[in-house]
């Protein structure tokens, strides 16, 4: 429990997005979520001696884990994200298109769609060649997976999104090898 709300506060200083906005509370509650799916959901950590520097975390089925989050935030954390609105943390607009896009994505791109959640390193530790580490470490246990499960999981591809004006990590995608898609 420790190590997730220190996740949390780690993922709020690195990376903005609506779930940064809501808090540490929605964000240990959405990493609890992906721990307590691990059929679904992989992590990978990095340390630097025993603290938390690096994480990614990925799906192995973005429509799956929408449910299961959509179900988090109703059950758990509706409060949390209306005192977020109120507050001006975070708008309604906000929400609504950060939903509006993850309904596009699951109906456009093929099934199951594999995608990376979070991926974030401590702002000191950045440009050090510890998130492209993260990325292979994944690579390689999506791999492990597929080889256990025997091909009763085929994964075409693995995706990733991220905001059209985030520049900086568009040019790291691209620099581990992945490619535009598409904007949406």
């Amino acid at each position: 429990t420790a190590d997730i709300r220190f996740i949390a506060r780690l993922h709020k200083k690195t990376i903005i997005s609506p779930g940064s906005k809501i808090g540490i509370e929605y964000l240990s509650n959405f990493y609890q979520t992906l721990l307590n799916h691990p059929k679904l959901h992989l992590c990978v950590l990095e340390y630097d001696n025993d603290t938390i520097i690096g994480a990614i975390t990925v799906t192995k089925d973005l429509k799956k884990t929408n449910k299961v989050l959509q179900k988090m935030l109703f059950s758990r954390l509706i409060f949390s994200i209306i005192k977020a609105v109120l507050l001006g943390k975070v708008s309604i607009v906000e929400l609504l298109n950060r939903i509006r896009f993850e309904q596009i994505v699951t109906n456009k791109f093929p099934q199951p769609y594999v995608t990376i959640l979070t991926l974030f390193v401590a702002k000191s530790f950045q440009r050090k060649g510890i998130g492209k580490r993260l990325v292979r470490e994944i690579i390689l246990r999506l791999k492990k997976t597929l080889r256990q499960a025997q091909g009763r999981e085929k994964i075409l591809s693995l995706h990733v999104d991220t905001l059209t004006t985030n520049n900086k990590a568009i040019a790291f995608y691209q620099s581990i090898g992945f490619k535009k898609v598409e904007k949406i």
